[in-house]
């Protein structure tokens, strides 16, 4: 929870928050009935246990803990860069990788990014034909949350599946909402990822957990991430805790996603109306959207800052520039467990709310 956060009793978006002594609770109550004790060195039957039910659940011979996504990525593209004696690797504008790490895979690895696609929808077989130099991985999101949240259709998904495995090309899946996308492929998780060599899944953040994630892969993929993870330093003497703040919830969480996709499509139908607001994408294809408006970042956030102090209501944690027609920025929901308990009136009025509080600025 941001601290500023702390004064507001109403919240638009993600799972419930809790407080340490709550969480730490939680997790005391797990491993009390289920025998987990502390790890050394991720020495441990619990965690061993757990990584391979994630492994089989989505149908990778072997998983890995890391503490970020971050690293286990830069890892991966690294190890396949050696497999491969190539440098090079595809990757979408709008990728975490590419977006949000502070080109971390040139300055630790020397790694070079090849762009692929356009920027505002996700890359398509054809966009991949199309790639004029030789790369030793191609990374996909499933799905693309700079997008709102969209994924790759799944004709399109097969055919770069069959495309990379028939042209050698690695083809590694940035999976930190994979849990989102069963929905809406209407697949199982394991067949959604058949055909990817590589897949790195959040513990967090549709999850809930403090934080880490897993980097799913075959066996000499993951001997050689075991490696660059001690080297990157991300060996930690204990992981039991961070784990475990994901494995207690973590079915809980899977059974609740298709609700948390239903309501986000109850929220679309009765609150996208708003002149002063439009939902992008058009419609939801994940438990996620985003909320485009016509005022400036600043004015969002000031905003924020009035619903927060007037109303005791959290809008959002971030905003950013909008890239839609006649918008100036954006937030993001994520529909999870805060807006299952809310009546679609209650959320209506919130976005209502939100469009009385921007329309006066239009005119100014």
């Amino acid at each position: 929870m941001y601290p500023i956060q702390n004064d507001c009793n109403i919240y638009i978006s993600g799972h419930k928050r809790t407080s340490l002594s709550e969480e730490t609770s939680l997790i005391q109550h797990f491993a009390k009935n289920n025998g987990i004790s502390l790890d050394y060195y991720s020495n441990s039957d619990f965690i061993n246990k757990f990584q391979n039910d994630i492994a089989n659940l989505i149908g990778f011979k072997e998983a890995l803990f890391f503490p970020t996504g971050t690293m286990a990525q830069q890892i991966l593209l690294k190890v396949n860069a050696d497999k491969t004696k190539n440098r090079n690797f595809g990757i979408h504008e709008k990728s975490h990788i590419y977006a949000f790490e502070d080109n971390a895979y040139k300055h630790l690895h020397r790694l070079k990014e090849i762009l692929v696609g356009q920027p505002n929808k996700p890359y398509l077989v054809e966009d991949v034909k199309n790639i004029s130099e030789k790369i030793s991985t191609l990374v996909i999101d499933i799905p693309y949350r700079e997008l709102g949240g969209i994924p790759i259709p799944w004709d399109e998904l097969e055919k770069i599946k069959d495309y990379c495995k028939q042209n050698n090309i690695l083809l590694h899946a940035d999976g930190a909402r994979l849990w989102e996308c069963a929905s809406y492929y209407k697949k199982s998780y394991k067949e959604i990822c058949k055909g990817l060599d590589s897949i790195y899944v959040s513990l967090y953040k549709g999850i809930g957990g403090m934080a880490g994630c897993f980097l799913c892969g075959n066996s000499s993929t993951i001997k050689e991430a075991k490696k660059w993870k001690k080297r990157h330093g991300g060996k930690l003497f204990q992981e039991t805790i961070l784990i475990a703040s994901s494995a207690y919830q973590f079915d809980k969480r899977l059974r609740e996603m298709s609700l948390y996709y239903k309501k986000a499509q109850e929220i679309y139908n009765k609150c996208s109306d708003f002149k002063e607001l439009t939902f992008y994408p058009e419609k939801p294809l994940i438990n996620m959207f985003h909320v485009h408006m016509k005022i400036t970042v600043e004015e969002a956030i000031l905003m924020r800052e009035y619903f927060k102090n007037k109303k005791g209501i959290w809008l959002f944690n971030n905003v950013f520039p909008s890239q839609l027609k006649d918008n100036k920025s954006y937030f993001e929901i994520y529909v999870g467990d805060i807006l299952l308990d809310k009546t679609i009136s209650e959320v209506n009025t919130i976005f209502e709310l939100i469009a009385k509080y921007i329309k006066p600025l239009l005119s100014e």
